[in-house]
């Protein structure tokens, strides 16, 4: 009993250090994951014998006979067929005539499906002439002028439609006055559309720049670069480069180029598709070689006939518009030789432009045609009484006495 008296009043901590209990529990942690647990190693063989077994026996997917019986089969065969005729109905349906110079083609694409893709085209085109530190000549300069009123006269004959209202000029498109009349081109044109040819608004653009280049936009969007005002020296001159401008919009030539396109697109896709049998860096030559190819031997011999086809369409604008479509042929031969001093010609086999010889000798072939559709228009007479007068004003006599009407 005195022990366990003495023990009761022993101080606190001695009674802790004989403890066998501590004071104070140790404070409560979550346990804490490791991203990494040892564990023992796992063994390379599948848990099911009979699995691996199969897989070490399966055959490879993609054996070297496959593509012989894939070709051999009957199936294939069939769906080939069937693909092919499919194929030669779609071309044929969609064949259409070219106005004017009655070419068939194949186009799958609207006119109005084509104008929507080139509407960001023409932004992307004034940007280009700012960074190039160029710009476009405003409405009040005599070239613009100039331009606005040889379009004026084409507009009518080719479809109809209108000239865009200028914004910065108070008289606009208004500054002359357009024919009131509605030639042959302009019927063929809205039968082939449906009427829709009214609907073009034209809208004419000149970049104040030395290039010799005109260029078109589907909807009616005319780039001219004023340079080329240099070459044409006149009105008629100017005619056969607007003309052929306006000729490129009344074919659809850019939705005739797209649908070209497609036929060659799907077969270097199939191409490059059954490359993957072919072993190497075949698929890389395919895909190198095919687009190539593509270019040389489809789209630019397309270009080059598009362009011809443009002349032709062109000079019967111009020659029923009442301009002298023999400027046409003069406006070249002024290219040709300024083409052989700046010696910059390329081949033709590897221009997507025909050559302007040849263009010479197309235009001169379908002169005969282009003076009759001129003298149907009854605009010779004009023209002739024009030549008179500069001819009795060369030589100063009166005009009471020497001025005739031929």
């Amino acid at each position: 009993m005195l022990g366990l008296r003495a023990l009761a009043r022993a101080p606190a901590a001695t009674r802790c250090l004989n403890s066998t209990r501590p004071l104070l529990r140790a404070p409560r942690h979550p346990p804490i994951s490791r991203p990494f647990t040892p564990s023992r190693p796992r063994s390379n063989r599948l848990p099911h014998p009979d699995v691996e077994e199969r897989l070490r026996q399966a055959k490879p997917l993609f054996h070297r006979d496959t593509p012989r019986r894939v070709v051999r089969s009957p199936t294939t065969k069939k769906v080939v067929a069937v693909c092919m005729a499919s194929a030669a109905l779609f071309f044929w349906w969609n064949l259409e005539t070219v106005p004017v110079s009655g070419r068939r083609r194949f186009n799958i694409f609207n006119d109005g499906y084509v104008a929507a893709l080139s509407k960001p085209m023409v932004r992307e085109i004034e940007l280009e002439v700012e960074r190039a530190g160029g710009r476009f000549l405003p409405d009040w300069d005599p070239r613009v002028k100039l331009v606005r009123k040889v379009m004026q006269r084409l507009i009518p004959v080719s479809g109809g439609g209108e000239l865009l209202d200028s914004r910065q000029h108070a008289q606009g498109a208004h500054g002359a006055e357009a024919p009131t009349y509605m030639g042959s081109l302009a019927e063929v044109w809205n039968n082939r559309k449906g009427g829709e040819g009214d609907g073009v608004v034209w809208e004419v653009r000149v970049i104040d720049d030395p290039a010799l280049n005109a260029f078109v936009l589907p909807g009616g969007k005319v780039f001219v670069h004023s340079g080329i005002l240099n070459v044409t020296r006149s009105e008629a001159g100017l005619a056969a480069v607007l003309g052929h401008e306006i000729a490129h919009n009344m074919a659809s030539h850019v939705g005739e180029r797209l649908s070209g396109s497609v036929g060659p697109n799907i077969l270097l896709a199939t191409a490059g598709a059954l490359a993957f049998f072919i072993p190497g860096a075949a698929i890389f030559v395919l895909a190198m070689m095919g687009g190539r190819l593509q270019n040389l031997l489809l789209e630019m011999p397309m270009s080059r006939k598009q362009e011809s086809e443009a002349d032709h369409i062109g000079l019967m604008i111009m020659a029923e518009a009442c301009y002298d479509p023999r400027e046409a042929v003069r406006f070249w031969q002024r290219m040709s030789r300024v083409s052989d001093q700046m010696g910059n010609e390329v081949p033709e086999l590897l221009s997507t432009h025909p050559s302007n010889r040849h263009r010479i000798d197309k235009l001169q072939t379908l002169m005969p045609e282009a003076m009759r559709k001129w003298q149907e228009t009854e605009c010779p007479g004009t023209s002739s009484f024009f030549d008179s007068f500069q001819e009795v004003m060369a030589r100063g006599a009166s005009l009471s006495d020497e001025l005739v009407y031929r």
